[in-house]
């Protein structure tokens, strides 16, 4: 979508879940495990939730309420009391509710991604399915591959490369 239209969200939708299956799912040999639990010590959703006060913890006040409007975080929580975080507002739509610019926003909003995810690290992981279906990796390879070739960006050419390989070496 985002080589037909040039709307930077399809690409950002597709580097986000590519770069998931890259840093939870890449098995050591290479290859991508077949899934993740939905349940961490026994609660569904615990490492990838959030509670509206965890997000101003981590990134304070201000770019608490801008983040929490663009990905729809409450004090009530939008499942069971937490967040499961899902963009709601764009860029051009935040710049104006903000008084900031759309690249403000895009690079405010950036760094609060990256602050919340190193602190979703330190949290208790789920369980991981590491088997490697040849089906569904042949599925990420390609999705790889093509965003490699679209993108510009070699990791993922080189990381369905290393799979490729270890899937056909196994079989």
């Amino acid at each position: 979508a985002w080589s037909l239209t040039g709307d930077a969200r399809y690409r950002d939708v597709a580097t986000g879940t590519l770069d998931y299956i890259l840093r939870e799912l890449t098995t050591t040999d290479g290859a991508f495990a077949a899934s993740q639990e939905a349940d961490t010590e026994h609660v569904e959703g615990l490492t990838f939730t959030w509670r509206a006060t965890e997000i101003r913890e981590v990134l304070g006040e201000e770019a608490a309420a801008l983040f929490s409007t663009a990905y729809g975080v409450t004090d009530d929580g939008n499942w069971e009391g937490v967040t499961i975080l899902s963009r709601v507002r764009d860029d051009v739509a935040l710049a104006d509710m903000y008084g900031l610019s759309t690249s403000e926003v895009t690079e405010r909003l950036a760094d609060a991604r990256a602050r919340l995810l190193a602190r979703r690290t330190e949290r208790a992981q789920p369980a991981r399915d590491d088997k490697a279906l040849a089906a569904w990796n042949g599925l990420a390879i390609a999705a790889l591959a093509d965003a490699g070739r679209a993108f510009g960006e070699p990791r993922y050419v080189a990381a369905a490369v290393r799979a490729a390989e270890t899937i056909l070496d196994g079989l």
